[in-house]
């Protein structure tokens, strides 16, 4: 192998060109949260129970995210993308924003109350399926 070609895969410029638009991305969670979160807490919890809502809301958190990677972050490159590590963090960061915003502002929530969801049950199927979200551009430019 020439040296002068070795670029590793952490580094080369092919990993950090790869990832999603990052504020759709984070918006497109926010978006499905809301909708997804009044549909659990209001139907769905009642119906079926809280376990199976929060499986039902993860997997739609899981393949709606997967099907918003195949829309905002194709397989190929583009040097103005950023990098899949950055951009699912960005959306974590924007989903705790504005779901803490909401619960604070609009529901008159405490914060710590309303983080202290995530130590039940449906709270840590929810936290799961929030950090798979956030992995989610990684893996999908797997193994860049």
């Amino acid at each position: 192998m020439n040296r002068s070609s070795f670029n590793p895969p952490a580094f080369s410029s092919r990993a950090r060109s790869r990832g999603p638009l990052p504020l759709a991305y984070g918006a497109t969670l926010v978006v499905t949260y809301l909708v997804t979160g009044m549909t659990r807490s209001q139907v769905l919890d009642d119906q079926i129970g809280p376990i199976a809502g929060a499986l039902t809301e993860a997997a739609l958190f899981l393949a709606i995210g997967v099907a918003s990677l195949a829309v905002l972050s194709p397989r190929r490159i583009d040097a103005n993308a950023i990098h899949p590590v950055a951009a699912g963090l960005i959306a974590l960061g924007l989903f705790l924003l504005a779901d803490s915003s909401i619960a604070v502002w609009l529901c008159g929530l405490p914060l710590s109350r309303h983080m202290s969801r995530f130590a039940e049950a449906a709270g840590m199927i929810q936290f799961t399926a929030l950090m798979l979200y956030a992995a989610l551009p990684s893996l999908w430019h797997w193994p860049d």
